[in-house]
């Protein structure tokens, strides 16, 4: 999920309550909102992993309808839904059944409104590292290039 913070910069927040997962993720200027959806979906992902589940039946919860439809499409642009689709299928290897599940935005649903604070927080808090923190979308370039050219030609 994602939150503006302190100059446009943008933010993730996991929660999954059952391993007492709560995590924040400054993701910068430059992350779009489908980005910082894909990402946080990415690093529950990954926290499963780290904990070395087997056999279970996992649900993420998640209000972003385009990273739903973007991990089932077979094919995408996007690095980042590529590497979580990897990450899920490294799950499903594991005997692991993930189901992404679509919840309206900012509703006191499944513990919402907490993963909604650990992403102002991860918008708030100042990225740490080389930017861009993931791929700058190419219509962001393209955007940017277009104000560039009708600014100084």
């Amino acid at each position: 999920r994602v939150v503006g913070g302190e100059g446009g910069s943008a933010g993730s927040g996991v929660y999954i309550p059952a391993l007492n997962v709560l995590a924040s993720y400054p993701l910068g200027p430059y992350a779009t909102v489908y980005q910082s959806e894909m990402f946080a979906i990415n690093k529950c992902i990954a926290h499963l992993l780290e904990h070395g589940l087997t056999g279970q039946r996992i649900c993420i919860f998640t209000d972003s309808q385009a990273s739903i439809k973007g991990l089932k499409r077979p094919q995408t642009s996007s690095g980042l839904a590529r590497e979580t689709k990897y990450l899920a299928r490294t799950l499903a290897q594991q005997n692991i059944t993930v189901t992404l599940q679509w919840i309206p935005g900012h509703q006191e649903l499944l513990g919402n409104p907490l993963s909604d604070t650990l992403a102002r927080r991860g918008s708030s808090t100042i990225f740490q590292g080389p930017l861009p923190s993931i791929g700058i979308p190419r219509s962001l370039c393209q955007e940017k290039i277009k104000k560039w050219a009708i600014e100084n030609l």
